[in-house]
């Protein structure tokens, strides 16, 4: 992550995370070797080279935020869900489509820290059992699986062939 790069929404995660107030919480970030703000509840992992290391990192994590203010897409979140980590982020992004409100994850409203925290803490109450990352998980095999994603080109092919 560009830390730089003010669509990624670093400022809006790090104001969530000072709103939650709570020594129990660690937050982890991973993608970059650029300094932040580091203290005991605020690590920077840096990046990761190696697909088992972010497996490992998002499969042991609690809960995976996307703080970003504008996706195309977000293949973090899709790498997320599919480790069975539900997701919280902001709507009206271009990530929401990945994400079911209080089914797999939390989508607060758009460039609400507030909100955002409210998600973060939503999700650590609610997940029991890990039924949010379960239902996350079940989500990628039934709607991005390479199988449906696909089947969809297919489609997409030919109707156009055959319009």
């Amino acid at each position: 992550m560009a830390i730089s790069d003010k669509r990624k929404g670093l400022d809006y995660l790090i104001k969530a995370f000072k709103l939650l107030n709570d020594k129990n919480l660690v937050l982890i970030i991973y993608g970059t070797d650029q300094r932040i703000e580091q203290n005991e509840n605020i690590i920077n992992y840096g990046k990761i080279d190696n697909e088992g290391d972010l497996i490992n990192l998002l499969s042991a994590s609690d809960l995976f935020v996307a703080p970003s203010i504008q996706e195309a897409f977000g293949l973090t979140v899709l790498e997320a869900l599919s480790c069975s980590t539900p997701v919280v982020s902001f709507e009206n992004t271009g990530i929401e489509t990945q994400i079911d409100h209080k089914k797999t994850g939390y989508l607060a409203k758009y460039l609400n820290e507030e909100d955002l925290a409210e998600g973060i803490r939503w999700v650590l109450l609610n997940n029991k059992n890990n039924c949010l990352g379960n239902a996350a998980r079940k989500k990628v095999e039934n709607e991005f699986s390479y199988d449906i994603i696909g089947q969809q080109y297919f489609e997409l092919i030919n109707n156009v062939i055959n319009d």
